[in-house]
């Protein structure tokens, strides 16, 4: 299906009705068609040998991930690409955080599938409430950018100093900080890409799913070791 016109496409905002729905049908479809993927490489990531060897390449394939967060950004108008980027980012991921996982699982049974039960009630009220109020969140991004960086300050000195007393408050402020990604995200989706960035709109609610997912079994399973 195309939108808009071929040499100028549509800002969401001011396409028709029909167009805007089925731009919005397209980035769920490929939101959660990326955490297919992520689920099918990250079991396959449990498989004997496969296991060691993402954990000895856990560096490079975050690494290898993070650089095709940014062809991706550079390439966003570009339907065939982004979307190439877009799998393929969801696969290495899998590998990625498949042996996190792994690793809660053995330790905490049960916590991972808790984790993605109340990361998936969460992202699906936050995203409903956007969709039925129409409110515009967008306002949020500096807020929520400032907010990301003292997140990743705080775990980098959390790792070197090992502040354990502080692991509970990191948790719950990264499911606050990736809850209000999920409204940013799913308002700039209605109101601030073009109709061709669908893979664009996917990547940021993947990103924010996931990270809900990862801090939610993180406060989980803090709960459980006490």
């Amino acid at each position: 299906m195309m939108y808009g016109s071929q040499s100028a496409p549509q800002s969401v905002a001011y396409a028709t009705q029909d167009v805007r729905m089925a731009f919005v049908r397209k980035v769920y479809g490929l939101f959660f068609a990326s955490i297919l993927t992520t689920v099918v490489t990250g079991f396959i990531s449990w498989q004997p040998g496969i296991l060691q060897f993402a954990w000895d390449n856990h560096f490079i394939l975050w690494l290898i991930g993070f650089v095709m967060i940014m062809v991706m950004s550079w390439g966003k108008n570009r339907p065939g690409l982004n979307l190439g980027l877009l799998y393929a980012f969801s696969a290495i991921t899998g590998f990625v955080v498949g042996p996190i996982f792994w690793v809660y699982q053995e330790m905490f049974p049960g916590v991972p599938l808790e984790a993605a039960t109340l990361a998936t009630t969460v992202f699906g009220g936050l995203t409903a409430y956007v969709m039925m109020t129409k409110q515009d969140f967008n306002w949020l991004g500096g807020f929520l950018f400032c907010s990301l960086l003292a997140l990743i300050v705080g775990g980098f000195l959390m790792a070197i100093f090992h502040i354990a007393a502080l692991s509970t408050f990191y948790s719950i402020a990264g499911v606050l900080i990736f809850s209000g990604f999920v409204l940013f995200d799913t308002s700039r989706i209605m109101t601030r890409l073009s109709t061709d960035q669908a893979a664009i709109g996917a990547l940021e609610l993947y990103l924010d799913f996931l990270n809900l997912v990862l801090f939610i079994m993180r406060l989980l399973g803090g709960g459980r070791r006490r």
